[in-house]
């Protein structure tokens, strides 16, 4: 807010306005009660400022809206499915089964042969945020990566 004096008050008033407008749930009525009370808020103390005030009179706590989680272990094994490479590599080994685990931040998506002697044929990788194949390898180049 240019024209206020930096002050700790205002300072904190300013975080307040900043949360409140942010905040879908805050309402237009918290925002008109809280910007009216803003030249007051500098000089009231710190811990009143800081809730977001309610039509109720008493104090609500302001939350920041809750993160999304990432992408599970079963939507990577899905995205990992649908790569054309996997995918081919599923057509042509019946009962072959995937596994995730994640390495260096990401999903490793791994498709392994069914039966008593299983291998690896088959390796994807996939973005944690937004679910996508960044990477899938098929054949010799599962076994050495430098391919």
């Amino acid at each position: 807010m240019p024209g206020l004096p930096c002050t700790r008050g205002s300072r904190v008033a300013r975080a307040a306005l900043t949360l409140v407008l942010a905040s879908a749930s805050a309402g237009a009525a918290a925002t008109d009660a809280l910007a009216t009370g803003l030249s007051s808020a500098a000089a009231a103390p710190a811990s009143s400022a800081l809730a977001a005030p309610s039509t109720s009179g008493a104090p609500r706590a302001v939350r920041a809206p809750a993160r999304r989680a990432g992408v599970t272990a079963r939507q990577a094994r899905a995205a990992a499915a649908r790569d054309p490479k996997v995918a081919r590599e599923l057509r042509d080994h019946p009962g072959a089964r995937l596994s995730a685990s994640r390495k260096d931040g990401r999903w490793v998506v791994d498709l392994w042969t069914a039966g008593r002697e299983r291998r690896q044929v088959a390796q994807a990788y996939v973005d944690p945020g937004t679910g996508l194949v960044t990477e899938s390898w098929t054949g010799f180049q599962v076994a050495w990566t430098m391919a």
